[in-house]
């Protein structure tokens, strides 16, 4: 062998790698993503007894119905909406949030300032519930943050609180749900600027979503969590200043992670 022929032969086994890429490309137009199958996901009958809240669920005297969207507005766009459609409810982390970075089958209903109890309340508001692909609840901030209606109490109380209005839920989910734990906060931030009462929120926080993640574990419906609180905060354990525009709300970047971190949890459904 010369080295002219060693040449040619190592050029010719580079052609063969290249001819075997082509050959493995796939051949015809590239078909459309397809809408989840409409499924209702909110079938099961809302338990009653000693061990589980009244449904609706009784609300606070300060908890007032938040203006930042009008319900009605959400019941025309839900009845627009295909079935199969992944709707995703939640408080102003929801209102916020870019839900092309999902899927373009995503709908977001989130109301900005809207309690746990208020949002579970409106969930089969529209129908959209009963026909959706998959449901995505994001909600709990607001009830943690309620300082009026649970002064009184201990983390441990309020976090059970937030437990046992979960528990009513998962027992009447059905189809195929994702729940994203409540979102970390900058504590120091929002002691300074809005209330002490934020003092210790994010142990609060981590309390309630390990007590929400384990009722949910019983739930007839198939369920994803997402936690995203590693990928948000910084070296303190608070919600990282890159990640959030005021303390409590995302940045783009924050965004980013949440609806990333949504996305994982659907594909793993098989829904998107």
């Amino acid at each position: 062998m010369t080295a002219i022929g060693d040449s040619i032969r190592a050029v010719a086994l580079s052609l063969q790698t290249i001819a075997d890429a082509v050959d493995a490309i796939p051949v015809g137009v590239p078909t459309d993503p397809t809408i989840p199958t409409g499924i209702d996901c909110l079938a099961g009958t809302w338990p009653t007894g000693a061990n589980y809240p009244a449904f609706p669920l009784s609300l606070y005297s300060n908890d007032t119905q938040p203006t930042s969207v009008e319900l009605g507005y959400y019941d025309r766009l839900m009845a627009h909406c295909p079935d199969g459609t992944i709707g995703i409810w939640g408080d102003s982390t929801v209102q916020d949030m870019v839900d092309g970075k999902i899927s373009q089958f995503v709908q977001t209903f989130g109301v900005g300032g809207e309690s746990l109890r208020r949002c579970i309340n409106r969930m089969a508001r529209g129908g959209l519930v009963h026909r959706a692909g998959t449901v995505v609840f994001a909600s709990g901030i607001n009830e943690l943050s309620n300082f009026t209606g649970y002064a009184p109490y201990s983390a441990s109380v309020i976090t059970d609180n937030v437990a046992y209005l979960h528990s009513g839920l998962a027992a009447q989910a059905t189809g195929k749900w994702v729940i994203r734990d409540i979102l970390p906060v900058d504590e120091p931030l929002l002691c300074a600027n809005v209330s002490a009462n934020y003092s210790g929120m994010n142990a609060k926080i981590d309390m309630a979503n390990q007590k929400v993640r384990n009722v949910w574990t019983t739930s007839p419906a198939q369920v994803q969590f997402v936690g995203l609180k590693e990928q948000l905060v910084d070296s303190t354990g608070n919600l990282a200043a890159a990640n959030h525009i005021d303390g409590m709300h995302l940045s783009r970047a924050g965004d980013d992670i949440q609806c990333a971190g949504i996305k994982a949890a659907l594909q793993a459904l098989g829904v998107i």
